[in-house]
């Protein structure tokens, strides 16, 4: 019933978009701001300084979360007083979101929009900053790796695209958001298998991980 988001997230919004909860159990969740209210950085603060490292929002409020985070990411992706490093973070975030909600409420029309909306904007910034790529494959050292790849493989994929003249819109489009999304189906699988070094899964294992596309 709840998604759960990285506390740091939040830090930098000034009005939630939804209620915000924190779990004390599997089974308890307690509401701890509500939709429209000023962001409590100083709960929030005390919560990291517990080692509290995810915030939670009801499923059915998670759409307002993505979308709210799509229009940051087209004002960052725009504006020259984002930094590289902070534009990195935030696209990161962004690819987070997207597979979170198609894994969540599954893929339709809106959601391919919000993908093409995400990857055109990062893929502009790339063009613009060409240190962006390498700033973007170094955050997946600090969050989940899975993201930050599936992300660097659809900006390449798309530069790679253009290269060999894949100009058609329609073409582009098909290119990047399925690269965006080839590796969804990991989300199915346990994240203790996910951070295991391949040297030592087991024959079963590298048999459930390889299930991942179907």
């Amino acid at each position: 019933l709840y998604c759960q988001i990285p506390i740091d997230h939040f830090l930098s919004s000034s009005r939630l978009v939804s209620d915000l909860y924190v779990m004390l159990s599997s089974t308890k969740f307690v509401k701890v701001a509500a939709e429209g209210e000023a962001v409590p950085m100083e709960r929030l603060k005390t919560y990291q300084a517990k080692k509290v490292d995810f915030l939670y929002v009801r499923r059915e409020d998670f759409g307002k979360y993505v979308n709210f985070t799509l229009k940051l990411t087209q004002l960052a992706s725009k504006s020259d007083r984002v930094t590289s490093s902070q534009k990195a973070k935030l696209y990161r975030h962004t690819t987070e979101v997207l597979v979170n909600q198609v894994c969540f409420s599954g893929m339709d029309k809106a959601q391919l929009g919000y993908a093409r909306q995400v990857v055109d904007d990062v893929v502009k910034s790339v063009s613009e900053e060409k240190h962006l790529l390498g700033l973007l494959s170094e955050s997946s050292q600090n969050g989940d790796a899975l993201y930050s790849h599936t992300l660097a493989v659809s900006v390449l994929s798309s530069l790679i695209a253009k290269e060999h003249g894949w100009g058609a819109p329609a073409s582009l489009f098909k290119v990047t958001v399925g690269a965006l999304f080839h590796d969804v189906g990991k989300r199915e699988l346990d994240p203790a298998l996910m951070t295991k070094s391949r040297l030592f899964l087991t024959a079963a294992e590298i048999a459930l991980i390889e299930t991942h596309p179907t």
